[in-house]
């Protein structure tokens, strides 16, 4: 069951006197109420019977006017505050025979998760209400409090009402509704301005929680009324009175947080208990007697609910708001009643667990078990001797199921010892019984596949090697000793997390730039002023020079060790057979479900610091449960960690949010269009920009550019198994009972555009590209600025070649990835994934395919990588990955075979005559196909089977303008940039040359702009170099008169000089191309080719 509670703020706020500031610094205050004359006129669908009055209008009979100033005259202060509003009736001042209107108004607050209640003393309109809604959900999702897709309700349900409250340009044209806005024009303005600092309080944890709805106060006649007389009280079958139906949820609570039970009771009409109470918490120092009562039925934190359940039986739930100065202690539940059973009334009692205390309890009990079944398991492996081999050739004497990696280490030298973190080995024999190796993984969401192909393991420095092997030992620069670092470090921050705020720890991995660890806290909101809290409990840890030690446990052990966390449970009903073996790693009082493999202890965590904090949901779908998240970084020194923190305060200032906000470029609407980006005109020069790059480079490099359709049938992609796969990341939607889907990729309808005739091995290879507009269901979570959206464009490229091609084709894309990288400036590193477990097509053909991306690879002259089994199961791939100015690593081009795509389709092509050979009518499948996933389609006699090569430089456009604006941190090259120049007159009198200037080079296709503002020439200047202009043009008499311009250029302080404006458009022209572009290709003198020979085809 998942617990929701709310949180609750209630003000009473005086709205005759309010003063506040809108955004923009402006002031805004309140009046003392006032109806306008057209609030007597009445709405559209319910006019006034009265013909004098009409909307935006005066009422024209002197009479009414009278009688409306004889019940309260307006004063000129009212008149002034309230204006444009012709006042009719002056409410404010109307007391008699009491106030028509109060002075003072009612605002709640209430959140219940996700969903947001603002409980308002008057009926807003649409816009009004829109506007305060924004406002409020931008607050509390700036603070992490809700996700990206909570939901803000508008309502009128505090006590009081002010009548309408319309936005101030509503009140302007005074309608109905804004004559009906009784405290002023700025009504709205200062109603916003409340719920907002209330909004911040409660983001801030400052608000009062309830687990759910206040109670109301009924009478005694209203609390029974609809109840039966009691007949008889029974307790349940097998069971008797104040049994434990249902048991506080076993783990340590924290301030804040709900404890909740159910007790087998009575109908508490047996007995008022008006002097007593039914429901009690007790405290004790040590969760042994004595026990003393710290609240009952008089406390608003403790909640009494009584259920008839059957007949004659009933439940009482005990519902403890734990409060936020709780003293840390044993407490427990306890309820008293009575029953009348058997005739006679009896008095009956229960309690549950003592709460604060038994799980931890519990945790060390069977930790102490398994590790010591653990261990001694282990002493009793076979001790022989093994050998070692270094990668260096050299080879250590040990002893299986004794030595360690650390032995090793320590043994060649204590600086080794002390920087590696992790080992790599790969055994030629293992001895004894492997068992405690074969164990399934079932710490994650998401299954992983193993490589099958290799035998290497990355292995805890601490555990005993298990027979003769190769031995390598990592250290922290290298990817997997860094992810086994921030791995390790994740069980540090999950132990502190568990130790500070209990909770339910789900998963913690490492991750790019660090890690993180999610929990389930209930409505409870961790937030940036927790950090410092978290940063200490993990001192204290380090401090403590824990070890990670290793437990091999069964399913029934695993369920046993974790049942007090229902996340963990459904990890390993879903991931460990009855059967299996699984791993947990205890580190200080944490035990948690890991695979590892870990650091020697806690003590080699030096440095450590909490990043940043937001919601998650579990197992990534926001029909579960939701999570806090917490990211943290850790380092081997705090000089790392400086230098990390350097570099994300350098990132922070090139954040390309940061930069797309400050020039204009793009922006995202979290209620209009989450997760697609708005781009401006400014932005759309650099997205056209880089599709015009791209096009080009097709153009030279042989790709036909074509155009498949937004919206397809479903069948397209139960085709193309993405329907079976990816349906969930897909937006589909039903027309006259059809199902369509938004293509999310391109390569589906890129394979009917080839199978659209038939082909020939004339027409291979075939290079199709496509700048289609895509969209993805992406999680609100997930959003990320243009790194992660749900509409893009990508440089999308599918290669259909036969296979003796591959090299070639690769060879090519590989030409031209590095052309866009080196252009762009970046660095870049190259990797070969191979062949899966799981994967299409049998080992020949993987095999050749590998081969020839190996070729390609090698033909560049540039190192890369082995990524043994990290190929898509549809094919190998080679992996770019770039780095930018920040020496951060991107994943945004790829190179990607794929073997399946064509079988699926049943692409085909028309082989070459002469290599046709003779064979039956029609080719069966063949056995490499028959390994795979895919049942073959038969070939007809003479064709051939396409391999296809999906190839993407830039990625999505969308995401590479993201890395772009980070790499150049928003000082564009020329060419790319969508302000080149500005001209600057010197004076009034150069305004007209300024102008020709523009328009000549607007003319000949720059991004120019001319300033003809009032501020002095060096504040011009300036603001143009701020908005990262390229080039700065000064212009005034001497420039008019010799058609030049006086040049400046971005980030240089001292102007260039004097040019004529052809000369200067000349070297803008030269600027404006390129380096990739500038290759243009000379036209070779014909020459006659030897005769080919005769094909058919």
């Amino acid at each position: 069951m998942r617990l929701s509670r709310a949180m609750i703020l209630l003000r009473y706020v005086d709205l005759t006197k309010y003063f506040f500031k809108y955004e923009d610094g402006s002031q805004g205050r309140t009046c003392k109420p006032a109806m306008g004359t057209s609030f007597a006129a009445g709405t559209t669908d319910g006019p006034s019977n009265v013909d004098e009055f009409g909307q935006n209008m005066t009422p024209t009979s002197g009479f009414l006017r009278f009688m409306g100033h004889l019940l309260s005259m307006p004063t000129d202060e009212a008149k002034r505050c309230h204006a444009p509003k012709d006042i009719l009736l002056y409410t404010g001042s109307m007391k008699a025979p009491y106030p028509y209107m109060p002075s003072k108004m009612a605002f709640q607050l209430i959140r219940i998760g996700n969903l947001i209640i603002a409980g308002v003393p008057g009926e807003f309109t649409t816009m009004a209400g829109r506007r305060t809604a924004k406002a409020l959900k931008k607050i509390f999702v700036d603070k992490g409090v809700v996700s990206s897709d909570a939901r803000v309700v508008i309502n009128n349900c505090a006590s009081g009402y002010a009548g309408y409250v319309s936005t101030i340009e509503e009140y302007q044209h005074q309608r109905y509704e804004g004559a009906s806005t009784a405290y002023g024009p700025h009504t709205h303005g200062a109603m916003t301005s409340i719920l907002k600092e209330m909004a911040k309080e409660m983001a801030e944890g400052k608000a009062y929680r309830w687990p759910g709805a206040p109670p109301s106060i009924p009478t005694e006649a209203q609390l029974w009324e609809g109840q039966s007389d009691v007949v008889s009280d029974d307790p349940p079958i097998g069971g008797k009175f104040g049994d434990v139906k249902k048991d506080v949820l076993p783990w340590n609570y924290a301030p804040g947080s709900v404890a909740q039970a159910t007790i087998w009771g009575a109908h508490p009409r047996n007995n008022l208990r008006r002097n007593s109470t039914f429901v009690s918490v007790w405290r004790s120092e040590d969760g042994k007697a004595p026990w003393k009562m710290v609240a009952d039925d008089n406390d608003w934190e403790l909640r009494f609910e009584w259920k008839r359940v059957g007949i004659s039986a009933s439940t009482v739930t005990i519902t403890w708001e734990i409060p936020e100065d709780v003293k840390t202690a044993f407490y427990t539940l306890r309820y008293n009643g009575e029953a009348k059973h058997l005739g006679k009334i009896i008095s009956i009692s229960g309690a549950c667990l003592s709460i604060g205390g038994k799980i931890e309890v519990a945790l060390q009990a069977v930790n102490v078990e398994v590790v010591g079944a653990c261990l001694e398991a282990a002493a009793a492996r076979p001790q022989s001797p093994i050998e070692v081999t270094l990668p260096d050739g050299s080879i250590k004497e040990a002893t299986s199921w004794k030595t360690t990696p650390l032995d090793i280490a320590q043994d060649i030298s204590r600086g080794l010892a002390n920087n590696c973190v992790v080992a790599l080995v790969e055994y030629s024999e293992r001895l004894g019984d492997n068992s405690c190796s074969q164990c399934v993984a079932a710490d994650g969401e998401e299954d992983e596949d193993e490589d099958e192909e290799s035998n290497a393991e990355l292995w805890d420095l601490t555990r005993p090697l298990e027979g003769s092997c190769k031995l390598e030992l990592i250290k922290f620069d290298d990817d997997r000793g860094r992810d086994t670092f921030w791995h390790s470090s994740s069980h540090v921050l999950g132990a502190a997390l568990e130790d500070k705020f209990g909770g339910h720890l789900t998963i913690g991995p490492a991750v790019q730039g660090g890690f993180y660890y999610d929990m389930f806290l209930g409505d409870q909101a961790l937030s940036e002023a927790n950090f410092q809290e978290i940063e200490d409990a993990v001192a204290e840890l380090r401090q403590s020079d824990s070890p990670f030690e290793r437990l091999v446990i069964t399913r029934d052990e695993a369920l046993e060790l974790f049942a007090h966390n229902p996340f963990k449970v459904d990890l390993i009903k879903r991931k460990v057979a009855p059967d299996a073996l699984t791993t947990a790693y205890r580190c200080g009082d944490l035990v948690d479900l890991c695979r590892g493999p870990h650091l020697p202890s806690t003590s080699r965590v030096k440095a450590f610091k909490v990043m940043k904090n937001s919601s998650a949901y579990w197992l990534g779908s926001a029909e579960n449960d939701s999570l806090q998240r917490i990211y943290g970084v850790s380092f081997p020194s705090e000089k790392q960690l400086k230098a990390h923190l350097r570099q994300q305060e350098e990132a922070k200032e090139r954040d390309h949010r940061r930069v797309g906000t400050q020039q204009g470029l793009f922006f995202f609407d979290a209620v209009m269009a989450p997760g697609s980006c708005f781009w401006t005109s400014y932005g759309a020069r650099l997205y056209n920009r880089l599709q015009e790059l791209m096009r080009a480079e097709y153009r030279a490099r042989g790709f036909e550019e074509v155009i498949t359709p937004n919206i397809t049938a479903s069948e397209l992609f139960k085709r193309s198994g993405h329907y079976q796969n990816y349906r969930e990341d897909m937006y589909g939607f039903n027309v006259e009972g059809q199902e369509w889907f938004l293509k999310p990729m391109n390569c589906p309808g890129h394979c009917v555009i080839f199978d659209s005739r038939p082909r020939s091995y004339r027409e291979l290879p075939m290079r199709l590209a496509d700048f289609g507009v895509l969209h993805r269901n992406e999680l609100s979570g997930t959003l990320a600025g243009l790194t992660r959206v749900r509409r893009f464009q990508q440089d999308d490229a599918h290669i259909f070649c036969r296979e003796d091609q591959i090299k070639d084709e690769v060879s090519s894309a590989l030409s031209f990835v590095f052309d866009m990288y080196e252009l762009f400036g970046f660095e870049f590193s190259l990797a070969l994934s191979t062949r899966p477990k799981k994967a299409l097509g049998g080992q020949e053909l993987w095999d050749r395919a590998e081969e020839q991306l190996q070729q390609a690879l090698n033909s560049t002259g540039r190192p890369w990588s082995l990524k043994k089994g990290d190929g898509a199961f549809y094919g190998p791939k080679i992996d770019i990955q770039l780095k930018d100015a920040l020496g951060r690593g991107h994943q945004c081009g790829t190179i990607q075979l794929d073997f399946q795509l064509p079988l699926r389709f049943n692409l085909k092509y028309q082989e070459k005559a002469a290599e046709v050979q003779e064979e039956p009518a029609e080719k069966k499948p063949t056995a490499e196909a028959a390994e795979g996933s895919e049942k073959e389609p038969v070939l007809p006699a003479g064709y051939a089977r396409p391999v296809i090569v999906h190839r993407a430089i830039l990625g999505s456009v969308e995401r590479m303008l993201g890395v772009l604006c980070e790499h150049y941190g928003g000082k564009w090259p020329l060419w790319l940039s969508p302000r080149q120049c500005m001209v600057v007159p010197v004076s009034d009198d150069a305004f007209e040359y300024a102008t020709y200037v523009k328009e000549a080079l607007h003319s000949r296709g720059f991004h120019v702009e001319v300033n003809l503002g009032d501020d002095r020439l060096n504040k011009k200047v300036r603001d143009a170099q701020v908005a990262q202009f390229n080039y700065i043009l000064v212009v005034g008499q001497n420039e008019e008169e010799e058609t030049a311009v006086n040049i400046r250029a971005r980030g240089v302080k001292r102007p260039l000089g004097t040019k004529s404006l052809e000369e200067f458009i000349q070297q803008l022209e030269e600027e404006n191309n390129p380096r990739a572009l500038q290759k243009p290709k000379v036209l070779a003198p014909f020459k006659r080719q030897a005769p080919a020979e005769s094909v058919s085809s």
